[in-house]
Formats: structure tokens, sequence, C-alpha cells
């Protein structure tokens, strides 16, 4: 047991947080509630990682997986800024990947947020 656990080397160069989102489609049988899970790295070593269902029934694979990628965002936000406080600089701004390409567009290109239903 002592030869496991995580390692948090110096680095030189900027700060990298990198989050990662991902979402199952109404995974939860009982109330096809979708299950979100989010990951963050500081540079290549896990630091935080979420999992929750999610508050209400996404209608596609495209709104789970956006819902998953806004918690990212909220939490990156977070992260970001308590890491900046720990360094004495501005908010570090987190890269967030997410796997489902039609939640991408949808981040990218906020116009097509009223055709997406009308919580988004």
């Amino acid at each position: 047991m002592l030869h496991y656990g995580l390692s948090y080397t110096k680095g030189e160069g900027e700060i990298k947080l990198n989050g990662y989102s991902d979402a199952d489609m109404a995974g939860n049988v009982d109330d096809c509630k979708s299950t979100t899970g989010v990951l963050f790295c500081f540079g290549n070593t896990p630091v935080t990682w979420h999992s929750q269902k999610q508050p209400m029934v996404a209608l596609s694979s495209c709104e789970a997986e956006y819902i998953a990628a806004s918690t990212a965002a909220c939490q990156g936000l977070w992260l970001g800024s308590l890491l900046g406080s720990f360094y004495g600089k501005a908010a570090s701004i987190a890269t967030i990947f997410i796997d489902n390409q039609s939640a991408i567009q949808l981040c990218n290109n906020p116009v097509f947020h009223g055709r997406s239903g009308n919580y988004l």
C-alpha cells in the first residue's frame, strides 16, 4: 500500500487545469435520468471528480452531455479561481474535454439554445 498514491511535481510552465465531462443517456432505469461524471486534472494528476444524477430528464444524448458540460464548466471556474488564489495570479482557465460533437457545437454556438429545450 505504501507504493500507491498521487504525486504532484513542480512544473516550470503555466498552470494546466484540464476537465473531462461525460454523461450516460437515461442510465437510471427507474426515472430515466442521466448521470453526470466530471474529472479535473492538475497537470497529469487527478485532483477532483464528481458524479451526480442529473436533476431533469434529458430528451437526447446532446442534452445529457450539455448538462454534464455545464456542470464541469461551473466546477472549472471555481477550481481555476482557487488555483489562482494559491499562486497569487488571475484565475486559471480550465480546458474542458467533451466527447459528444452535438454538445460541443451547442456550447460553441449559443444560437441553438432556444431550440434545445426551455431549460438551456
